[in-house]
């Protein structure tokens, strides 16, 4: 089996994308080989059929199903249509579908996949200019070392990027990965955190620094944000039973209790803090739930995929 993923240099999502073929073909010990073909000039794009940045081929055919058909080749980025959202990397479900892997059972597959188009910061950030990019690694940077920013703060940061403040926090917040309070201010939501009290606790073991999260799949990738070993405290809604989570980027993740789960849901349209948000929460007893949920394991896939060495992430155009 060869693999190929076509992209150019400036693509912000190929390397997310090798990292994902890796791991599934480790995992299903399938014997692939893996190549990167970096496309230059448009008119290289025309002639290896390029849709965009990145494009993933197995066997030579694209994974993306009907892709054969299309003829919009060019030197740009690519957008994939998953669900009801825009991604900027192809469906895990394609992936596994031309690999041949063993799927997840296909409810907890969608969800995910769902999941991640909603809620990728990277994807969100296609498009923004590098200086508010920059502004918007130093809030998380802020909340990283337990100093949430206030609008002194965030004044202080636009003035050494050079960029308008009230410019980029509108651009910010129309990508939906900033929202800052309208009477101090100050910063109320960084994805994946929240500069109130929610009740998705996460302790950074290295420093001691205690953040919340927006949600629990939010808290779910503060560790892989961070690059730190974390504990997560939360409570299932309905019973208040206590769910604790502690994760190691370096190593497997333990929860308690060991049923525990993460619930799936939206309402409505608009910023993710109103209309996901309230609906992602921990549950203590997956096994005897009926509503749309992911098992912690999947879960906190989940996150890692989202948040992981976005703090690592050149912002470039």
């Amino acid at each position: 089996m060869t693999i190929e993923i076509l992209y150019f240099d400036g693509c912000p999502n190929h390397e997310p994308v090798l990292e994902r073929l890796r791991e599934l073909v480790a995992q299903d010990a399938a014997h692939a080989e893996i190549t990167l073909r970096r496309v230059e000039t448009d008119e290289e794009a025309q002639r290896l059929r390029f849709l965009g940045s990145p494009t993933v081929r197995v066997d030579g055919r694209d994974v993306e199903p009907g892709a054969d058909a299309r003829e919009d080749f060019g030197l740009r980025c690519r957008l994939y249509q998953t669900g009801d959202a825009l991604a900027g990397a192809p469906a895990e479900e394609w992936l596994m579908a031309a690999l041949g892997a063993n799927p997840a059972p296909a409810s907890a597959r969608s969800l995910a996949a769902g999941l991640i188009g909603q809620r990728s910061a990277r994807d969100r950030l296609d498009g923004v200019p590098p200086a508010h990019r920059r502004l918007h690694q130093r809030v998380l940077r802020a909340f990283v070392d337990g100093q949430p920013t206030g609008a002194e703060g965030l004044a202080r940061w636009a003035a050494e990027l050079d960029v308008d403040l009230d410019a980029a926090v509108a651009e910010l917040e129309r990508h939906d990965v900033l929202w800052c309070d309208h009477d101090s201010g100050g910063v109320a939501v960084a994805y994946p955190f929240s500069g109130r009290p929610t009740p998705h606790r996460v302790r950074l073991n290295g420093t001691g620094i205690e953040v919340f999260a927006m949600c629990a799949i939010d808290a779910l990738g503060v560790p892989y944000l961070a690059d730190q070993r974390a504990t997560i405290t939360s409570r299932d809604p309905t019973d208040r039973t206590r769910i604790r989570v502690r994760i190691d980027p370096g190593r497997e993740p333990r929860w308690e209790p060991t049923t525990a789960g993460v619930t799936i849901g939206f309402s409505g349209e608009g910023p993710s803090a109103t209309c996901c948000c309230p609906h992602l929460n921990f549950i203590a007893d997956s096994t005897s739930h009926t509503e749309p949920y992911l098992e912690l394991p999947e879960a906190i896939d989940v996150g890692r995929r989202i948040f992981a060495s976005l703090l690592d992430q050149p912002a470039t155009g």
